[in-house]
């Protein structure tokens, strides 16, 4: 199994338009695909087949 190295995923907050102060994460590209590879929506397979067809030509 491949090793991620550094920072995938940030805590950071934000305030929205209402003013609280809320919790987001940043996500690295790496973050991310850890995320979408773990949900079947029609969006997250396009993602995914997007992923696999640009790593593929390499």
């Amino acid at each position: 199994m491949g090793e991620l190295t550094g920072l995938n995923f940030e805590l950071r907050g934000y305030v929205d338009s209402t003013g609280r102060k809320l919790p987001m994460y940043l996500l690295s590209k790496d973050g991310f695909m850890m995320v979408v590879i773990g949900y079947a929506t029609p969006e997250a397979i396009y993602i995914k087949e997007a992923y696999i067809a640009k790593s593929s030509t390499k």
